[in-house]
């Protein structure tokens, strides 16, 4: 066997005194010396026995000394953060109350007088015979219209008394809200000189325009002024929203809870209609959310809302999500 030497930290090879080689050598390995120890002898020739070398003690004590640390450190960090989030939120309690803007979600109630303009019968030779009429309508909490009642009709430049009724409903998204709205007159008057019986029915297909304040769209249908003869009504019209209606609204809960959400909340409209409802629901401690819906009565039996609050442990709730029918308008944030 070749006598191992021992290499410096250059890569000599140093002598020892007497000529040989050192007794002890030093092998690099991975990074970490290697110590080789001779099995006996003296002719310098060694058969090396390889130990690995213990950490120094200071090292050690310090590498555990950190770990510890760092455990109590982890420790107590975790549980503070868990104690401040769970402080941010809460379970809703006492009254609450929201606005809506209109331009962002608008709640519209169209009840009250309805009176188009622009309509006309179309007579003989193409000529247009202007036609006014007026109805006073109620929008239900389920969307539907309805309206009777004894109204005037204007037939060109001639006023005659009628009696009306009227059905529809409400529909669509609350931004872009539609009625569907068809009235029937009937009744007896002078019209071009001549007495006569009169029968008019028209069907209404309108949009909301809440900047220029307006239901518009289109009137079709038919007038039969008996002797006189009759004809068709095919016409654009704009039809004006009801006095105080911008399509604004508040919400209002008044929230109880224990072990579930109960309470009572109250929609307030722009021209100071009011629908009434009762609230169920549940709060999540692990989600730091409540769910309530909102159930009409009364009035406002056919309206629903269903809403994801946050409420913080300053007390101030906001809406996280909120879906629901109301006046037949889908509401949607």
């Amino acid at each position: 066997m070749r006598p191992l030497r021992a290499s410096d930290s250059r890569g000599a090879v140093p002598p020892a005194p007497n000529g040989g080689y050192l007794p002890i050598c030093q092998i690099a390995r991975k990074g970490r010396p290697w110590t080789a120890s001779s099995t006996g002898g003296s002719s310098g020739i060694f058969q090396p026995r390889l130990t690995k070398p213990a950490r120094p003690t200071m090292l050690r004590r310090y590498l555990a000394n950190r770990l510890m640390i760092r455990s109590i450190h982890r420790s107590l960090f975790f549980p503070s953060l868990l104690v401040a989030l769970s402080s941010l939120a809460e379970a809703p309690s006492g009254q609450i109350n929201f606005s809506f803007d209109p331009a962002v979600l608008p709640l519209w109630d169209f009840s009250g007088t309805f009176q188009p303009t622009n309509q006309t019968i179309q007579g003989a030779g193409g000529s247009d015979v202007p036609l006014s009429l007026a109805a006073d309508l109620t929008q239900a909490a389920n969307g539907r219209l309805t309206g009777s009642g004894l109204t005037v009709v204007g037939i060109g430049s001639d006023f005659v008394a009628a009696n009306y009724t009227a059905s529809g409903r409400v529909s669509g998204d609350s931004s872009k809200a539609k009625m569907n709205l068809t009235i029937r007159l009937k009744g007896d008057g002078v019209v071009a000189g001549r007495a006569t019986h009169f029968n008019i029915s028209v069907t209404y297909k309108l949009q909301v325009k809440r900047e220029a304040g307006v239901l518009a769209g289109t009137a079709q249908g038919h007038a039969n002024l008996g002797s006189l003869g009759g004809g068709p009504i095919k016409s654009d019209v704009a039809a004006p929203l009801p006095p105080g209606m911008n399509g604004s609204w508040n919400l209002q809960l008044d929230v109880s809870t224990l072990s579930k959400i109960s309470g009572t909340g109250t929609i307030f409209l722009s021209n100071t209609r009011t629908l009434p409802g009762n609230l169920t629901g549940s709060y999540s401690g692990s989600a730091d959310q409540s769910k309530i819906k909102f159930t009409g009565v009364d009035a406002a039996k056919g309206s629903s809302l269903n809403l994801t609050l946050e409420t913080h442990s300053l007390g101030v709730s906001r809406i996280v999500k909120l879906k629901g029918k109301v006046l037949g308008e889908t509401l949607q944030e």
